[in-house]
């Protein structure tokens, strides 16, 4: 008794797709080159550590890498618990390294009581890329505090940052050196957590002088005041 056997054949297109097959044309004629597909090959970039800690307000970020050949760098990516990543910066990579290197990212654009999940996106010099494992914390503030405004000197504008460790009835307001009141920039209500607020000299009716000047925050029983100066 003889026995067949059945080979199941496959669209040429499917069959050199699967082996790495290329199609060209021109010359001569047309045809079907052999090659070996780039992602088959792991991204040689050998990172040994990632890892994520709070200090204060901030989440800074630690990585270190064994092996670099033909890193450009690192997006720094971000997101919330509904994994919607956004990039928040980029470290430059060391090109080519035999040696480990260590790198570090500070993030402080956040709000207390959530958690945030970081990853890496190595990018090579040819532009292609991998994905890191994800880490995760969570932020808490334990304190009210109101931080130096930046720039300082400044001219039209500057930023101020405050935290609020619970909700309070919050007044940011601004003074001239004499005790008047120049601005009130916020007036309201707020749950716990970061807040930055822009004053802007140009909004002010009358227009304000250049000298020093200081910010006041009243958050229930917390009372601070920081100095700024106005350079024109």
């Amino acid at each position: 008794m003889k026995t067949k056997i059945l080979l199941k054949c496959l669209p040429l297109a499917v069959l050199f797709s699967s082996l790495g097959f290329a199609q060209y044309t021109g010359g001569s004629g047309s045809g079907y080159a052999m090659g070996i597909s780039e992602k088959n090959f792991p991204l040689p970039v050998e990172l040994v550590n990632f890892n994520a800690k709070v200090v204060k307000d901030n989440v800074v970020l630690n990585w270190t890498t064994e092996t670099e050949v033909s890193n450009y760098g690192f997006n720094v990516e971000r997101s919330g618990s509904n994994k919607m990543w956004q990039k928040i910066g980029f470290v430059e990579g060391s090109g080519n390294s035999n040696s480990i290197k260590d790198y570090s990212f500070t993030d402080s654009r956040l709000t207390s009581g959530l958690e945030y999940y970081y990853r890496l996106k190595q990018i090579d010099t040819d532009g292609q890329y991998e994905y890191s494992n994800e880490v995760s914390v969570s932020i808490s503030i334990d304190a009210y505090n109101l931080y130096q405004n930046y720039p300082n000197p400044f001219n039209p504008t500057t930023t101020i940052n405050f935290s609020l460790p619970e909700e309070a009835l919050v007044k940011l307001k601004i003074w001239d050196i004499l005790g008047s009141e120049i601005a009130v920039l916020v007036n309201e209500r707020l749950g716990p957590g970061n807040y930055e607020t822009i004053f802007n000299i140009s909004s002010a009716k009358d227009g304000i002088p250049s000298g020093v000047y200081f910010y006041t925050l009243e958050a229930g029983s917390f009372i601070k005041t920081n100095k700024m100066i106005i350079m024109k």
